[in-house]
């Protein structure tokens, strides 16, 4: 039976960009907006991208390939959730994060 989701290997080269480094860089940057000016909008958007990720993880036969991927997409989705927290212009995030906002 063939997955919904089309697999890492059959994607063309625009495809992989996209997917892997351009979807988490740009919800994160969403979702770092949401952080000063909602909670619930914050979370609903960590949990979207929770299956996002999931999703990727499914495109590839292999679990290290997977774990690759989702260890680069979540740097770029962490990192980009700060950017967007700051420039949203937020004095306080509406949600607890912990310190140092790296972890």
């Amino acid at each position: 039976m063939k997955s919904a989701l089309p697999q890492w290997h059959e994607m063309s080269p625009a495809r992989r960009f996209l997917d892997a480094l351009i979807l988490p860089s740009v919800f994160g940057l969403l979702c770092g907006l949401a952080l000063g000016v909602s909670a619930p909008l914050y979370l609903i958007g960590v949990i979207v991208a929770l299956f996002g990720g999931i999703g990727g993880g499914a495109q590839y036969a292999r679990r290290s390939d997977a774990l690759l991927r989702g260890l680069v997409a979540g740097a770029l989705f962490g990192a980009f959730i700060l950017l967007g927290f700051e420039l949203g212009g937020e004095d306080e995030a509406k949600v607890d994060l912990p310190d140092p906002h790296v972890v």
